[in-house]
């Protein structure tokens, strides 16, 4: 049985928020907390646990590279080696520097799409088994999806659209 990870996402835009946790809940064992605002996440971060955090570098980038120092110093609840993405526009030098030196693991430069911050998510929480199935369609023709989050780059989605020897 697969442990359930929890992620907390900082995002202000609410339908790419809402997009990202609907997708994620079906592609991923993960408990998702989600907020709108720095002031929200800082203080979920201060009293859970979770096992990742994906942050958007938009309105507060200086509060929450303050967060991540924080977290990584050890004075937040996750561990001070938690996964972090960031997303963000196109970083300056100044906090470039900054971001490298915080241990980031991924930088998702907007504007982005789903599939790369499911990609990151994929690092942070274990996928469910239920990802890849088969079923049937009409005149015997088998279709065989496959859902697959590598640890870099986008996420690879694909139909085979026959088996071998069934037409």
């Amino acid at each position: 049985m697969l442990e359930t990870r929890s992620v907390l996402l900082l995002e202000p835009d609410y339908l790419l928020r809402r997009t990202v946790v609907a997708s994620a809940r079906t592609l991923f064992d993960v408990d998702i907390t989600e907020t709108s605002r720095y002031e929200n996440a800082a203080a979920l971060a201060r009293s859970h646990r979770y096992d990742g955090l994906i942050l958007a570098l938009d309105d507060h980038s200086d509060q929450v590279l303050t967060l991540i120092q924080k977290l990584r110093a050890g004075a937040l609840l996750p561990a001070h080696d938690s996964p972090v993405a960031l997303m963000c526009y196109e970083p300056d030098r100044r906090r470039a520097e900054i971001i490298t030196a915080l241990n980031v693991q991924r930088i998702i430069i907007k504007p982005l799409r789903v599939r790369l911050i499911l990609g990151a998510m994929a690092t942070m929480a274990p996928q469910r088994a239920s990802d890849a199935w088969v079923y049937r369609r009409p005149r015997h023709c088998l279709i065989l999806r496959i859902l697959t989050l590598p640890q870099q780059g986008s996420c690879a989605a694909g139909w085979t659209r026959r088996a071998r020897g069934l037409e």
